[in-house]
């Protein structure tokens, strides 16, 4: 008899954890490590403005 595993997607948008490293990681290396936070800080904001509305 068969049995199936299942699957746990965890993560933010049912990104598992190697989606989220190569995701970092890419952004790591477009925008420098400096870059980082102030782009961290301006996507919340943006999400923060978007929820108001």
């Amino acid at each position: 008899m068969i049995t199936s595993v299942p699957v746990i997607t965890a993560g933010i948008g049912g990104l598992g954890p190697w989606e989220l490293i190569i995701v970092l990681s890419i952004v790591l290396v477009v925008f420098g490590a400096g870059k980082v936070p102030q782009v961290g800080s301006s996507l919340g904001e943006a999400i923060k403005n978007f929820k108001k509305r």
